[in-house]
């Protein structure tokens, strides 16, 4: 079992997150045309695309981790349990340009990019639409408060966070689906 090169690992992440980007984006078109009110059919789209995106970069993170405890195990590899934040300190890079890019047009340095952010950004689309909400028609980033680009700043670490918690849960063999699917029924104690 050879250990997977870290270029190998962060492309096929990149490739993971391009994949849950157009599935949120084809998730977010989908559900929007749902006549409920706003806040309801944002609530909605989150607790859709935000499982979809977490799940697409969790699974091989994990599955890497847990494969790395069984080679330090027998001595092909050595212990590095900071491998799932390095993957998520690759994968942030093009939301820290976005967010860069973002901070510019708030500031009117160059024109508005806010509508494709979110394009960019469908796995939080619904949390966009809290923090700078539909005026007149048009959103500008520049109509966003203080707040609310910290808030995407914050949120460009979300990559970050899901890799390493993968990683470290894969590490020490924790399998989330696992404790969500073969639930332990209490055992009745037996009268002999």
């Amino acid at each position: 079992m050879k250990k997977k090169s870290m270029l190998r690992l962060v492309l096929g992440s990149y490739g993971n997150m391009a994949l849950a980007m157009v599935l949120c984006l084809i998730v977010v078109v989908s559900v929007s045309v749902f006549p409920i009110p706003k806040f309801l059919l944002s609530l909605l789209m989150l607790l859709l695309v935000l499982p979809l995106y977490t799940a697409l970069l969790y699974s091989p993170v994990w599955t890497e981790g847990d494969r790395n405890r069984n080679m330090v195990q027998f001595g092909h590899l050595e212990k590095d349990i900071y491998r799932g934040v390095k993957i998520g300190a690759f994968l942030i890079i093009p939301y820290v340009i976005e967010d860069v890019f973002l901070t510019l047009s708030w500031a009117k340095v160059i024109p508005n990019i806010f509508p494709i952010y979110k394009l960019l950004n469908a796995h939080i689309w619904p949390i966009l639409e809290w923090i700078n909400p539909l005026g007149d028609g048009v959103v500008n980033a520049s109509d966003m408060s203080l707040i609310g680009l910290i808030i995407c700043w914050l949120l460009a670490l979300y990559p970050m966070l899901v890799t390493t918690v993968a990683y470290i849960l894969g590490y020490k063999g924790i399998s989330i689906s696992e404790k969500l699917i073969y639930k332990n029924k209490p055992h009745k104690k037996r009268r002999y």
